[in-house]
Order: structure tokens, then sequence, then C-alpha cells
């Protein structure tokens, strides 16, 4: 069962839209009405809208993920920049849906999330890998390598199983740019990124540009240390 809380006609339509075709929807006004439903273990998906007082907080957030900790929690109804959409990722939430986001995108977002996927916007991914970047060089500084803890080239990564044109594509996908911004920048069309994608994530055994802006991330971070022993 997917859950909405809201009291907002427009948000409550949109999204009934997009859940009934997947399963059963149920609306309710609040956190508290939420937290007050019977059944709990029922409810698969909770799309919570912070446009409402109250709402807008991680303590309530993380106080739902508290009391429904098998169900997915989604954020919408406003807009987020990116440090505010990392923040709700941390407290809990798989998703932070920006209410301008049209509904064939909302559509994708969805049946990711529901295959057990993780969304972030490509706003949000750059500021994560340097906070990533900025980890690894905190614990470096703390940490020196010695000879035998230096880390593999890239002849030893995980990115290795890549062609020259796919870790192009990943490395674009790890400095934010979407599949159409790959795709002018390599002169290629926006079908042929995607069939690089769906290879990349095959060799790499992962699901999503999340995973591979990490991956990408954690490459980069190695190799940075690797010029500078």
């Amino acid at each position: 069962m997917f859950v909405l809380v809201s009291t907002r006609t427009d948000f409550i339509e949109n999204w009934c839209r997009v859940f009934s075709k997947r399963g059963g929807v149920l609306c309710v006004k609040s956190p508290r009405d939420l937290c007050e439903l019977q059944n709990p273990e029922e409810i698969g998906l909770i799309m919570l809208d912070l446009a409402l007082p109250g709402n807008n907080g991680t303590t309530s957030l993380k106080k739902i993920r508290k009391t429904f900790n098998h169900a997915k929690l989604l954020l919408g109804g406003i807009h987020f920049d990116p440090n505010t959409e990392l923040n709700r990722i941390a407290a809990g939430a798989v998703g932070c849906l920006n209410a301008s986001l049209p509904p064939g995108e909302c559509e994708k977002i969805i049946d990711v999330i529901l295959q057990g996927g993780i969304w972030l916007s490509n706003a949000s991914i750059p500021l994560l890998a340097s906070k990533l970047q900025s980890l690894a060089n905190q614990k470096q500084q703390k940490t020196k390598p010695t000879v035998a803890q230096k880390t593999p080239n890239l002849a030893d990564s995980e990115l290795a199983k890549l062609t020259r044109r796919e870790r192009q594509v990943a490395e674009l996908v790890g400095n934010g740019a979407n599949n159409k911004m790959i795709a002018r920048e390599l002169l290629i069309t926006d079908r042929t990124v995607k069939a690089h994608l769906t290879s990349i994530y095959d060799k790499l055994n992962i699901s999503d540009r999340l995973q591979l802006a990490l991956q990408v991330s954690a490459q980069t971070s190695r190799e940075e240390r690797n010029h500078a022993a």
C-alpha cells in the first residue's frame, strides 16, 4: 500500500495518478495521522508533502523511519537544494522529488525506487562526491599508508573493466552530467549514452547513477593519493 501525507489537493491528485497504477493508495493529513494507522506493516511506501507546516525537519523524518522501518520514505512538495537533499537522504529518505519535476520523470523515479534503488538528483551528485573526497582526504591525513597499504592503480580497479568510451561516460556521470549533457560532450545520441550506461552497470554490478558516481569518486581519490605518494 502507498500512503500520501498531505492536505493539498494538487499534491494528492498528482501523486494518486502515479501510485494508483502500481497499487492501493491511502491519504492522511499529517505525520501524526500516519503513525496512528492500523496495520503499519502493510504500508510499502510513504510520500510526505514537505510543503505542509511542521513536516520539513529531520526529527519528524527519523520518527517516521523508526515507526515504519520497513517502508520506503519519499519526500516532495518543495524545491530541494543539494545540501537539503543530502541531509534528508541521510535522515532515511530514499528520494527527494522537486515539485517542478514533470510527470514522466516522476514515473521513472518511482519505478527505480520500487525496484530497491535510491534516487539522487544530478545537482546533488557532485556535492556528494565532494563530501566523500573530503572524508577520504581527512582519513588520509590521519593515517599515511605504508608501501603495503597503497591502493591499486587503475589497471587493478573495477573501472578497468570499462572500455575507453564507457570510462568517459562514467567520469561525466561522476561530474554530475545528465544523459543529454553527456551526449553533447561526446557527440553521441541519448540512446547511445543509455546503452553505455546499461553496459557499465552490468560490468560493475551496480544499478544506478549514484552508485556509479560513488565508484568514480573513490577511484579519483585513489589516483590522486597514488600520484601524491
